[in-house]
């Protein structure tokens, strides 16, 4: 997540965290938080639904879109998705909402140490760049 989170610096993007409780979601937005710098304690947003950190071009919204249903609009997070860097946790529950090239993760939970993340993404570019973050660093 840290590494992925110094590639994000300065962009604005989408991704949607899908997998089991405990699986790694909640860690992997931390990990983003670190890589962006941002020295706030992430937590899961299971009951508050949003929550924002940082500031400026290091601004991430971790959302649980667990209970959110169609409430999507209320809380606005629309108006997040070309503002900041937007980690959705349970996004299929959103997911006809969502902008045009949100990247997907999935997360596996293979041992209590061990997840295994596979990433969706529809920009060829943005894929290239994100292969490379993930696999050298």
């Amino acid at each position: 997540g840290e590494k992925i989170g110094r590639f994000l610096l300065g962009k604005k993007l989408v991704f949607c965290l899908e997998g089991d409780l405990g699986s790694g979601k909640t860690t992997f937005v931390k990990g983003v938080a670190r890589g962006l710098g941002i020295s706030e304690e992430v937590r899961s947003p299971t009951f508050v639904m949003l929550k924002e950190y940082g500031a400026g071009d290091e601004k991430l919204v971790h959302v649980d879109a667990y209970r959110l249903g169609d409430d999507f609009e209320d809380i606005g997070l629309d108006d997040y998705f070309d503002q900041a860097i937007v980690m959705i946790e349970w996004a299929n529950n959103i997911g006809g909402l969502l902008p045009e090239g949100t990247v997907k993760v999935g997360f596996e939970h293979l041992s209590e140490n061990e997840r295994q993340l596979c990433f969706w993404v529809v920009d060829s570019n943005m894929f290239n760049n994100i292969k490379g973050v993930v696999t050298n660093g």
